[in-house]
């Protein structure tokens, strides 16, 4: 939306710009602007330099004030000052609450690095905090002539002393030092109003450096500082030139206030020397009303005539060192200029404060003072600890020039800076407390009725405005405007029957400081009450719940508002009256003891207050019921058993506290504290197989009655023995040692005793007596095979009966066995064949195994490669068995009927063919074809087992059996040990 804004004359359209909702930084807000606008800024850090180019237009955060500035900060993007007005920007270009932070240089003389240069330009810098620049705060240079006003400028500093060409925030121009509050190198008519100047550090140790960190003048034709705080500096103030230089024409110091600055000469205001008629025009300073604390102030040279009025110097050093000649010249006569006074002297107060009295270069003129001003010198001020405004007993209050020049319309404080044609010595003013008369009519009142209170606040020259508000005690019951005479009415019938002691506070006004009238005690009157009380029950149990009824009478009707009803002093409650005029409540909260009861009942505006009769009340400590239970019941010996105690207190709205202590017949198990439902449980395991009588003892409180619970009958029965059974070793040799364990597990401590029973599938194998839980048994008697034990418990009078696990016991006898590879044989009838056979030891069996083949098929023969065959533990024997299906292995003599070995056959054959090769060997007749075949005969003859035709028998073909039997005695064993293999014997044509 455009409005139409008029200002120096010309009228413009006014738009305004965000940032960065319309532009995204601050100077892209001001190259859209034109003359008239506002760029509006939201909160946050803005990275950037910004240019106003010579707009009548306002940036702002739309802060009222440098510390609402916090929120929005512009801050150095590169190096040079953070704002710069240098294109005949006016009181219209406007900077309104930002902060200005961390401007930086290079080092060069050439570069600016400051909070803000203003140059040839006059634009409005207000509610700005400018701070922690390497820089000055702020730098005026050219015709400039601001209005800077209300800014924090603090904490500015100078570069390291490696860098000394930056040490001139000014860029070299000039020698202002960096670090500077404000610095003016050259400039118009500034106006620097109601800043804070604190804190900037323009020494950086560079030798030789001027330091003068808070204003710094060197130029300028009217210069007014006016109403501004400049503190915690190095050297507070420095205004003027060298010889033959151009200097500030005048300088107006009006009602600011210097103190706790360092340096050797805090505050210089030098004119100019020199010794001849055409030295440059020397300077007017105007110091009027400033006060000065623990600041040096030195004034040098010559200047034109000006005035020092209603100052106030305390703790300072005035003037030069009279060693310096031309200290002299401070506040005497110009030898060069006519010899006239050149500095007025009037109203000030010079007060050493128990350092040196200070030496004055010059007569003081008039009306001067050395006293202690009396500073309040408090924590409560707006300033913190140093409060420079005066006790009302000081010597500077009215002791001022009324017609020094230039005096300001308000003080530091924003009030009147006089007091009907007076004015203090210092910044501020003491304005007078108005007298306050307060009246009420009528007094005594009515309850129930209006009362007028009617209060004037006398003034002086002035007549006081504002509003007062009166108050009852410390409450406020309302307010009344003052009229043009100091005159405010205020009534109200609110007031309760009673003495109310009424007073009216006057908050000051721009003439005026607050003040407080006269007490005015407004009686209120109203018919007499009284007031009965009935507590019931009485006495009555701790915390149970009481019936308080109070009763108010009065002759004149039935009283209205509230009764209170106490013990002793403490207020139980406060309830309202029925129609009636019966009031009841209930309580719970007292517990035992005795209390006087009363019911207060209180005033109203038609009533007067009464007290009924104390009742004494007595509260006995409540009786108590404690329930006991018992979880699980019965339960089995070492079990876990939980008792329960519940204690309750039926006539009580308490619950008991304390603790309750279980017992076991007259024996204590245990104690347990209460929970904050009264609710005590404890567990046990201990106790023993049988009956027990429990019980739970509630041992009280302050406000509890001990109690006893029922009895329960808590059955604890034996507990199932757990019985685990062990035998070593599993696996045992025919009558070898084998040992047997049974463990019950014992239960809370207590082992089993009695008699542990050990048996097999086959019957008892021995049993044993328990000792610490375990039994054991060793026996050598188990069968061959594999015995299953378990062993058994009958019970005691703790554990009950059970069996134990079963445990498999391998017994292996002493034995061997009989194997043949391959299982079967297979051979052709009139021929013969072999196979392996493979004894081995079991059970630790050794000795010697005899082996012989059972009925064999006809003609058949067996032969043993060898037939005994010697086996030792553990071990194996192995031997060859051949089947024969021949006559010539198998013949028998019709004689005899004696089987033929194979070695027999063979001589038989050879005897039968040896006639007839030696008898032709001899007659030499036959050929030696003849003989070799008689040779070969004899060969086949005794190669083949058998031919067919040849012999006299073989074994006919078919399947057999042949039992192979296997006989040898263990470890001399009086009995043999016989394995029979029955081995099937093919025999094919």
């Amino acid at each position: 939306m455009a409005i139409s804004l008029c200002l120096l004359g010309t009228t413009w359209a006014q738009t305004t710009i965000r940032v960065p909702a319309d532009r995204p930084t601050i100077q892209a807000g001001i190259d859209a602007a034109a003359n008239g606008d506002t760029v509006l800024v939201s909160p946050g850090v803005y990275t950037e330099n910004i240019d106003f180019k010579g707009k009548a237009i306002t940036v702002t955060s739309g802060a009222t004030n440098p510390t609402a500035a916090a929120s929005t900060i512009i801050q150095g993007a590169k190096a040079g000052s953070i704002a710069t007005f240098q294109t005949n920007e006016t009181l219209a270009s406007v900077l309104n609450g930002f902060t200005l932070q961390k401007a930086f240089g290079t080092g060069s003389v050439y570069i600016r690095s400051n909070g803000i240069d203003i140059l040839d330009t006059s634009p409005t810098v207000t509610n700005n905090t400018i701070s922690d620049n390497i820089g000055c705060g702020i730098f005026l240079n050219g015709s400039a002539s601001p209005l800077i006003q209300s800014n924090i400028i603090s904490n500015n500093t100078a570069p390291l002393p490696s860098t000394p060409a930056s040490l001139w925030c000014s860029g070299g121009t000039s020698s202002a030092p960096a670090g500077t509050g404000i610095a003016i190198a050259s400039a118009g008519a500034p106006q620097v109003v109601n800043n804070i100047i604190e804190n900037n550090l323009c020494d950086n140790g560079e030798p030789g450096a001027i330091v003068v960190c808070g204003v710094y003048i060197t130029g300028g034709n009217e210069v007014l500082l006016k109403s501004n705080t400049i503190r915690n500096n190095i050297r507070n103030l420095y205004f003027g030139g060298a010889t033959n230089y151009a200097i500030p024409t005048k300088l107006y110091l009006i009602q600011n206030l210097f103190y706790n600055n360092d340096g050797i000469d805090d505050i210089t205001l030098q004119g100019v020397y020199t010794t001849t008629p055409s030295a440059p025009i020397m300077p007017t300073v105007v110091a009027i009303n400033n006060t000065f604390y623990n600041a040096n102030v030195d004034l040098q040279w010559e200047f034109q005539p000006s005035e020092a009025d209603n100052n106030l110097f305390v703790q300072t050093y005035f003037g030069l060192n009279p060693s310096n000649p031309y200290g002299l010249l401070m506040c005497g006569t110009a030898p060069n200029f006519g010899g006239a006074p050149f500095i007025t002297t009037k109203n000030n107060d010079l007060y050493a404060g128990g350092y040196p009295q200070p030496y004055y270069a010059c007569p003081l003129t008039a009306n001067n003072l050395a006293s202690d001003p009396q500073f309040l010198d408090d924590s409560t001020s707006s300033i913190g600890a140093w409060n420079f405004r005066v006790q009302r007993t000081s010597p500077v209050i009215a002791a001022g020039d009324i017609t020094a020049p230039m005096i300001p319309a308000t003080d530091l404080d924003g009030k009147n800076r006089t007091v009907c044609g007076t004015i203090d010595i210092g910044v501020y003013e003491k304005h007078p407390i108005p007298p306050i008369t307060l009246t009420s009519s009528p007094n005594p009142s009515v309850g129930g009725t209006s009362v007028t209170f009617q209060a004037h606040v006398q003034g002086n020259c002035n007549v006081p405005t504002g509003t007062l508000t009166i108050l009852d005690g410390q409450t406020s019951i309302g307010t009344a405007t003052l009229n043009t005479t100091g005159d405010a009415t205020f009534s109200t019938a609110a007031l309760f029957v009673g003495t109310h002691s009424i007073t009216a506070t006057y908050p000051g006004d721009f003439n005026f400081d607050p003040g407080t009238s006269n007490a005015v005690q407004q009686v209120v009157t109203g018919p007499p009450t009284t007031t009965s009380l009935q507590v019931v029950p009485n006495p009555a149990q701790a915390f149970q719940t009481i019936n308080l009824t109070a009763t108010v009478t009065s002759s004149f009707g039935v009283p209205n508002g509230t009764v209170s009803f106490l013990a002793g002093s403490q207020i139980l409650t406060t309830v309202p009256l029925n129609g009636a005029g019966t009031a009841q409540a209930t309580i719970s909260t007292l517990g035992a003891g005795n209390y006087s009861i009363t019911a207060v009942y209180n005033a109203s505006v038609d009533y007067e207050s009464s007290t009924s009769p104390v009742v004494v009340e007595v509260v006995n400590g409540a009786t108590t019921v404690t329930a006991l239970a018992s979880a699980p019941n019965p339960s089995a010996f070492g079990q876990i058993v939980t008792f329960t105690a519940t204690v309750t207190a039926p006539q009580s709205t308490g619950i008991p506290t304390g603790s309750v202590t279980f017992r076991d017949g007259s024996t204590i198990l245990g104690p347990a504290t209460l929970s904050a439902t009264g609710v005590a449980s404890l567990g046990v395991t201990s106790l023993s197989v049988g009956s027990h009588t429990i019980t739970a003892d509630y041992g009280g409180s302050t406000s509890d009655n001990p109690s006893t619970s029922n009895s329960i009958i808590q059955t604890v029965r034996p507990v199932q023995a757990s019985i685990t059974l062990t035998g070593t070793p599993i696996h045992a040799d025919l009558g070898q040692t084998v040992t047997l364990t049974a463990t019950i597990t014992a239960v809370n401590g207590q082992p089993a005793t009695g008699t542990i029973a050990f048996s097999d599938q086959f019957g008892t194998v021995g049993s044993a007596t328990l000792s610490g839980g375990a039994a054991t048994i060793t026996t050598a008697t188990l069968p061959v095979g594999v015995d299953s034990v378990t062993a058994s418990y009958t019970g005691d009078t703790t554990f009950t009966s059970g069996t134990s696990n079963s445990v498999l016991i391998d017994v292996t006898a002493y034995d061997f066995t009989l194997t043949a590879s391959p299982p079967s044989i297979t051979v052709q009838t009139e021929h013969h064949a072999s196979l392996g056979l493979t004894i081995t030891a079991v059970g630790g069996f050794s000795g010697d195994v005899h082996l012989s083949c059972g009925a064999l098929p006809a003609v058949a023969t067996c032969e043993f490669a060898n037939s005994t065959l010697k086996l030792n533990t553990n071990g194996t024997a192995s031997t060859t068995l051949t089947l024969d299906t021949d006559a010539v292995r198998g013949y028998k003599s019709s004689l005899s009927g004696t089987p033929l070995q194979r070695s027999s056959a063979i001589r038989y054959v050879l005897a039968l063919m040896l006639p007839v090769a030696l008898f032709g060997l001899r007659r030499r007749r036959l050929h030696l074809r003849s003989l070799l075949s008689a040779m070969a005969a004899i060969t086949i003859a005794m190669s083949f087992t058998g031919c067919s035709g040849k012999y006299p028998d073989h074994t006919p073909p078919g399947t057999y059996t042949i039992p192979i039997t296997a006989t040898g005695t263990a470890n001399g064993a009086a009995l043999p040990t016989t394995h029979t293999l029955n081995l099937t014997f093919v025999v094919t044509p």
